[in-house]
């Protein structure tokens, strides 16, 4: 005759200890994932808006543009890139630390039809810094060539922070 034997209370101890085990061996990988979609979907909203503003930029220096009412007797070169700068900061949603440069390809030449050469860029801003020994010094930046519909007033710039 076969005894059936009932299990005991330390076995049903041993097999929670083991999903814990399993668990604590899973959860790392899952949280990566999740961390990483997070990580992307912000640093891809970021890369958007650069380029956003990058071509918005590249309108507004096209067209010599002037804030309204204002036209190129009533403002210097400077009034008018920090128009500019200010213009394109505010056309984007992530504007904090965005450095905005401004640059003719021939600096002799500012006529209709001359290249002019925008660049917006900033750190990228990570939100859950799982990925921050990664992603930490990364810098997002849109670079745009455009050819100029009309005389350029504006200067050129190196590099202009967005105003705060």
């Amino acid at each position: 005759m076969c005894k059936v034997r009932k299990p005991s209370r330390a076995s049903g101890q041993e097999s929670r200890g083991a999903a814990a085990v399993e668990f604590a061996l899973v959860v790392p990988l899952l949280l990566t994932i999740l961390f990483g979609i997070i990580e992307f979907g912000w640093a891809y909203a970021q890369m958007l808006d650069i380029r956003h503003g990058a071509r918005e930029g590249a309108r507004l220096i096209s067209v010599n543009a002037f804030p309204p009412g204002e036209d190129a007797e009533s403002m210097t070169a400077a009034q008018q890139t920090d128009y500019l700068v200010a213009t394109i900061c505010n056309r984007m949603d992530f504007a904090d630390d965005v450095v905005v440069s401004l640059a003719f390809a021939d600096a002799a030449s500012v006529s209709a039809g001359a290249v002019a050469t925008i660049r917006v860029s900033t750190d990228l801003q990570t939100v859950t810094g799982w990925f921050d020994p990664l992603l930490g010094d990364k810098v997002l930046a849109s670079d745009l060539e455009v050819r100029l519909e009309q005389e350029a007033q504006w200067s050129a710039i190196t590099e202009a922070p967005c105003p705060s």
